[in-house]
């Protein structure tokens, strides 16, 4: 592969200008005074060579641990004949298609425990010898939500379920979907991206009932993939993962991340202080920056821009909440460090202050289907 640039996917960059304080009322005052432009008397031309793309950059199969524990089995390949205007059957029983073909796709699916419970469901393999495998999908086989809860806590901590962690067989499933990118990949019709999720989490200390922080990037990689991808079962810390890319890039492999749902993140996505609790710094931002140029925005678990109770003044604001964390019924309350509108004011207030700005991104939105095929529009949800 590839490929298309990554910045010639649509988002919107946002340049980092004017004032503001932490605080989300003074914040929001900083940008309304800030001087109104002068009316355009005519439209100005379009950037040369730039086009409006569509597409989606968040996508589950089969193969990412919660989907298959879920009954559904796409894989890679259907997400991208699906993405490329094919008609797809799914697990609910029928087929779906889109009305007209995407322009770039990745399938994103969780690094941790990539296709090992398709592996332990298949019967012969070693995996499938496991106690676990057996208690999963044998005749008395564990409630799907018990399942996911009890995988989902070893990727919170990051302590792998030793029984069932076999990096080959990751390896081998990461090893098929930059394949099956590379298979799908039209050059000037339909661009893709060999990607995964990283699916950092962290626990909610003052939870009645267990739920975890919201940290989840996708991993995208513009052209070459290495051979093992990195999860948080090597390390539940983002800084890590940037670590880890920026040696992908010296190695030659251009790559990014995507936080997504920061809306569920308890104030952490956009905090103002290291994973580890240490002050920022200008190092940390430019590392930030380089490694994190976009955020998902909207997606299927709600949009991530801003909530009525950090802009009340907005009567959009409420569109799309999701006001619980992610695997958990526990409520979730609105904080500063969770939505983009108030963190471009905190990398202002940064900006301002210390002269550097961790949260200068831009946007673009995606799907987190886990069907392999995104809904796009209202009247089609699928899934």
């Amino acid at each position: 592969m590839k490929h298309l640039a990554l910045a010639g996917v649509s988002v919107l960059v946002l340049a980092s200008c004017g004032t503001a304080k932490e605080q989300v009322p003074e914040a929001e005052a900083a940008v309304a005074a800030a001087p109104a432009a002068e009316p355009a008397t005519e439209a100005a031309p379009d950037p040369a060579g730039r086009v409006a793309l569509f597409g989606d950059l968040h996508v589950h199969t089969g193969r990412s641990f919660d989907a298959f524990i879920s009954n559904v089995k796409a894989t890679p390949e259907d997400a991208y004949r699906f993405a490329r205007g094919e008609k797809i059957h799914i697990d609910a029983g029928y087929d779906i298609q889109l009305n007209k073909p995407l322009d770039f796709y990745a399938v994103t699916d969780h690094g941790e425990y990539l296709g090992i419970f398709p592996a332990m469901a298949t019967p012969g393999s070693a995996l499938s010898q496991t106690q676990f495998a057996k208690d999963a999908f044998g005749p008395d086989a564990t409630n799907p939500a018990v399942l996911f809860q009890n995988v989902g806590a070893t990727i919170v901590s990051g302590e792998e379920i030793e029984e069932i962690y076999d990096r080959d067989v990751i390896d081998s499933a990461w090893h098929k979907a930059i394949e099956a990118a590379d298979k799908f990949y039209e050059p000037g019709k339909f661009t893709t991206f060999a990607g995964y999720e990283f699916t950092a989490m962290t626990p909610v200390a003052d939870s009645e009932i267990p739920a975890a922080a919201n940290l989840h990037r996708n991993v995208i990689f513009r052209g070459a993939a290495p051979d093992r991808l990195f999860s948080t079962l090597d390390s539940t810390n983002p800084e890590d993962l940037w670590a880890w890319m920026d040696q992908q890039r010296a190695d030659g492999r251009d790559v990014m991340s995507i936080p997504h749902n920061s809306n569920a993140s308890n104030g952490e996505m956009f905090a103002l202080e290291t994973y580890k609790g240490g002050e920022l710094t200008a190092d940390y931002a430019v590392t930030r920056s380089r490694n994190e140029p976009v955020m998902e925005i909207t997606q299927i678990k709600g949009t991530s821009e801003t909530h009525p109770t950090l802009s009340p003044n907005d009567e959009w604001a409420n569109f799309e909440l999701y006001e619980t964390f992610i695997g958990s019924a526990a409520k979730s309350s609105p904080h500063t460090g969770d939505y983009a509108r108030t963190a471009i004011g905190r990398g202002l207030t940064l900006q301002n202050s210390g002269g550097f700005n961790p949260f200068k991104f831009g946007f673009i939105g995606s799907s987190d289907t886990h069907i392999g095929a995104g809904p796009y529009i209202e009247e089609k949800f699928w899934g």
